[in-house]
């Protein structure tokens, strides 16, 4: 880091030429007076600002006289820059012979005087107040901070002195000269040291310290051009074709590195690297280079390089990457529209009043910042009073809903504070996150089961959680303390720590507030559960059932009793009744024949109704597997499956060790409405089933090239397939999951452990 002895050096010579460089520019008014030597005389042959005519009735044709007290032509500088672009008097004579002695003003062209000495002042001073508290804070790697603190001075210099520049002042030109190729040199050597912190190094940061041979060579330039002033337009081109090099070297190095290394912090440079230099190249340096005129003055296009430097400065101090992408996301976010809007009102604007373009392209600026600063101090009210989040890209949302579904899933309060801290641990990137609980009436914390190791709550005074309401987030030194549930006894504490000291954002904290409303009541949910498990685990031990669990296994029964005899009805009964009416019919049949081929019908049919039989008795209880086993009972369904199917059926049964007698029926029944529905619905061409071993358990694997289904009906659907098969699993305390997509074919995992 710069010692302090050097920062306040360097500190003090900055005030020094911003002191010289802004008294002298206020010293000259802007004139704006376009010449032309004829017959060794100055002739006006045209005003860059029309308003002048107006006020001070200077006319094309005139003749300049004197400028400043000093005859014109005495003013060597006019031969090579043929604009009177500041002065503050002139001597001047119309076409009648009259003389008259004019005096400009600030006056005259308030917002010339805004743009050239206002605008510059400004940045001056946000640079200055800017470099002093980056030294102040020293965070982040501190090396390129020096060339950060370095380049942020040198841009607002140079910024400066563009208007002493345009006077021709010599000292003024050696500044800016200077200054304009130094700044995008400290720029690489910001670059080269914050790639090495981010651990990516580059041969070509090497070559960088040759570099500073660049602005020597233009001091002496420019101090050699006082004495030569024929070399003031060669030496300008120079100077500027230098600076355009090396601001090239700088965006293709940068985005080299966006492209090769997407990191958040290489995004943030990227992005205030692009935005206000592009301006200044096509606005300035390209067209001063091409057709020696510029479209829009630096002192306007000064108002980027304050973004470049904050965002510099942003990415440098940054203590958490989730913030950069938010901050990312937020500036795309509003930038896209405050642009949309100023076309609009712009374009607008230019057809009813048809102002000059550089009126109208400052106008674009003012209205885009305008719109740009009203959405930020929207989004800050919207806050205040609606408590509304900026989530351009849904970022606290999803990770709500992500939080949520998460932190449902579990069944104890132990567990739920577990999945609870590990979650804000790493969405919002604290070291230590825990959950206490704080005995109200007796004053003293009750640790959990999972405390940490981290005992943060110890320097904590106990009156602020005796205090702390709930919902209530309170912000303790390094730490977070909120109060995510209250009862009669206990409250729970949700302690959040930091070794940074980084302390959350407004849409951070409401998200957080929200997340404990709805943990809030999933704690009250997850306690009743709890409740409810010990009865039923004391109802087992004691062997006693409470009444409704009785009544609900009858209730099932009858339901399967109803399906069993609705499906006996369409099918077996209705074929016996035809059966019985076919008979009925040749009672009185006296041709032989006719009774033979009869019985011989009646004979098949009966063999199909005993099939049918058969078949219903092996749904009910599979035969083979109480006398030959699992494997031998699902064999004997896979080839009754393959007669079935238009499929090709691929296997693979493993040997499963189960000691609970009823699990190989459970499975069997499993495999056997996965195939059933394979045969009804799926429409595939192939089908692979897989029973393997799972800790102590079973793990059934299914797939195929099926139309597949929108999974979101299966919630809806009153199907007791699919949807009956996830109840089983569910009150087997097992793991069922379906990935399917129209047309994309089905596949099922299902895990179940030995209880």
């Amino acid at each position: 880091m710069i010692s302090r002895k050097w920062f306040w050096i360097i500190i003090s010579l900055y005030l020094i030429l911003g002191f010289y460089i802004f008294y002298t520019s206020y010293q000259s008014p802007t004139a704006g007076i376009e010449v032309e030597q004829k017959n060794d005389q100055c002739i006006v042959v045209g005003l860059l600002y029309p308003e002048l005519e107006e006020i001070h009735k200077i006319n094309r044709g005139d003749t300049i006289l004197k400028v400043n007290g000093k005859d014109i032509n005495d003013t060597s500088k006019l031969k090579y820059d043929s604009i009177i672009s500041f002065a503050d008097s002139a001597t001047v004579m119309n076409s009648k012979g009259e003389v008259r002695q004019i005096i400009f003003s600030h006056d005259d062209l308030p917002y010339q005087f805004f743009n050239n000495y206002i605008l510059p002042l400004c940045y001056f001073l946000a640079a200055l107040f800017l470099a002093i508290y980056l030294y102040r804070q020293q965070k982040g790697n501190q090396q390129a901070l020096n060339y950060l603190i370095l380049f942020i001075l040198t841009v607002a210099i140079a910024c400066g002195s563009i208007p002493l520049y345009m006077r021709l002042n010599w000292f003024g030109i050696i500044i800016n000269s200077t200054t304009a190729v130094l700044s995008p040199i400290l720029l690489l050597s910001f670059l080269k040291h914050y790639y090495t912190f981010l651990s990516i190094h580059w041969r070509i940061f090497n070559y960088v310290r040759y570099l500073y041979i660049i602005p020597i060579f233009v001091l002496v330039l420019t101090i050699v051009e006082d004495f030569y002033p024929s070399m003031f337009f060669i030496d300008s081109l120079i100077i500027l074709s230098l600076f355009f090099i090396l601001i090239m070297i700088n965006i293709a190095i940068i985005i080299a590195g966006y492209i090769k290394y997407p990191k958040s912090q290489i995004k943030v440079i990227f992005w205030f690297i692009i935005f206000p230099i592009i301006p200044f190249l096509v606005l300035y340096v390209v067209p001063l280079l091409i057709l020696q005129k510029y479209i829009i003055s630096t002192s306007i296009l000064s108002i980027f390089f304050l973004f470049m430097s904050f965002g510099f400065t942003f990415a440098q101090i940054s203590e958490r990457l989730f913030d950069v992408e938010y901050y990312i996301s937020r500036l795309k976010y509003y930038s896209l529209f405050s642009l949309v809007i100023t076309l609009g009102l712009v374009l607008g604007i230019y057809i009813i009043t048809s102002l000059p373009i550089y009126e109208i392209v400052s106008l674009s600026i003012f209205i885009f910042l305008f719109i740009l600063v009203s959405f930020y101090i929207r989004e800050k009210l919207d806050y205040i009073n609606r408590k509304v989040l900026f989530t351009p890209q849904g970022n606290y949302i999803h990770q709500l809903y992500t939080s949520i579904d998460s932190i449902g899933k579990t069944t104890t309060r132990e567990e739920l504070f577990q999945k609870l801290s590990s979650i804000l641990a790493k969405q919002l990137e604290f070291n230590v996150v825990y959950v206490i609980g704080f005995n109200i009436s007796e004053r003293k914390i009750v640790e959990n089961k999972l405390q940490t190791a981290n005992r943060l709550h110890d320097s904590i005074d106990i009156s602020l959680f005796e205090n702390l309401q709930l919902m209530e987030i309170s912000n303790i030194g390094s730490c977070y303390i909120a109060c995510i549930h209250q009862d009669i006894e206990m409250k729970q504490i949700l302690i959040l720590g930091n070794e940074n000291h980084s302390s959350l954002k407004h849409e951070e904290l409401l998200a957080l507030e929200l997340l404990i409303l709805y943990v809030n009541n999933f704690i009250d949910n997850t306690k009743l559960v709890e409740e409810l498990l010990a009865k039923l685990k004391t109802m087992e031990q004691k062997d006693d059932h409470p009444y409704w669990f009785e009544k609900l296994v009858l209730l099932k029964l009858e339901e399967e009793k109803t399906h069993l005899a609705q499906d006996l009805h369409d099918t077996v009964l209705q074929e016996q009744i035809f059966l019985i009416r076919e008979m009925d019919s040749i009672l009185n049949e006296t041709n032989v024949e006719t009774l033979q081929a009869k019985i011989t019908d009646f004979h098949h049919q009966l063999v199909s109704i005993n099939h049918q039989l058969r078949a219903y008795c092996e749904i009910l209880k599979p035969p083979l597997l109480d006398t030959l086993g699992l494997n031998a009972a699902l064999n004997k369904l896979f080839m009754q499956t393959k007669k079935r199917a238009n499929f090709t059926l691929l296997k693979k049964i493993e040997q499963i060790d189960l000691k609970n007698k009823y699990t190989p029926l459970f499975i069997y029944r499993l495999i056997q409405e996965l195939l059933t529905n394979a045969i009804k619905h799926s429409q595939a061409t192939y089908v692979k089933i897989q029973l393997l071993p799972y800790e102590n358990g079973f793990e059934i694997k299914y797939m195929d090239n099926g139309v597949g289904f929108d999974i979101e009906k299966l919630k809806t659907s009153n199907s007791m397939g699919l949807a009956g098969m996830k109840e089983r699993v569910r009150t087997y305390n097992g793991y069922f999951e379906i990935d399917t997509y129209p047309n994309e074919g089905l596949q099922i995992q299902i895990r179940v452990g030995e209880d």
